[in-house]
């Protein structure tokens, strides 16, 4: 009888010590996954921080460039109308400024973009199109669009979305200058019937539509609308 009871407490004694040792365990474990759950809220924080900051930051860039790119035209304007030797290499520099702040600008735009799409919370698709299916034209001459470039810069119209002959297409060239040339620019290609002379920024409303020609031109067949802002 002694014998039995002896077993019984050491059974009991043995259940005891394995139970404080699972408790023990388990609560090291919710220790460690709290741990864990805290480093990655905190993680996540400091990705939608940096994000908001690298958004804020590029749409600063931007708009000193584009306050820039406002006085080099305004330059490149009157060394354009100052008919002297000197006048003439300040519109050459000019120019070239002009081109690089216009190349810089685009970049930044497409940046801009990108960070946009991946702010938490954004759900806006974007659309991509592949270099054979975006075709970049120099030229207007009535209806007609021409001179394919290999780029968007010095560019001012974009074909897009390209079905078989036809195909889509919009504004992309430098908006200023397009403002100041609205005709050579815009005239019988684009709606542009809210034209304000004093406006900064071109803007693509709504897409138009091209033919392509056996000559490689694409014909406008419907206009594409802009809005001046």
């Amino acid at each position: 009888m002694d014998r039995k009871l002896g077993i019984t407490a050491l059974l009991l004694l043995c259940s005891s010590i394995l139970m404080a040792e699972t408790g023990g365990e388990i609560a090291q474990l919710s220790s460690k996954l709290m741990w864990i759950t805290i480093i990655l809220v905190v993680l996540l924080l400091s990705l939608i921080a940096f994000q908001v900051y690298l958004f804020w930051k590029m749409k600063k860039t931007r708009r000193r460039l584009k306050d820039e790119l406002i006085s080099l035209m305004d330059k490149k304007i009157y060394a354009t109308q100052t008919n002297n030797n000197s006048g003439g290499r300040n519109y050459e520099d000019l120019e070239k400024r002009v081109i690089k702040l216009q190349q810089e600008m685009n970049n930044l735009k497409s940046c801009n973009k990108q960070v946009e799409i991946n702010k938490p919370g954004n759900i806006q698709q974007q659309t991509n199109y592949s270099n054979s299916e975006v075709k970049y034209l120099r030229m207007k001459s009535g209806i007609y669009l021409s001179q394919e470039s290999h780029s968007q810069a010095n560019s001012k119209y974009k074909v897009f979305d390209i079905q078989g002959n036809t195909a889509k297409f919009e504004f992309c060239g430098n908006e200023l200058e397009a403002i100041a040339n609205r005709e050579a620019f815009f005239d019988n290609v684009c709606d542009d019937s809210n034209y304000y002379p004093n406006a900064k920024q071109v803007v693509n409303e709504q897409a138009g539509i091209v033919e392509l020609q056996g000559d490689g031109k694409w014909k406008v067949i419907t206009k594409a609308i802009i809005k001046f802002v």
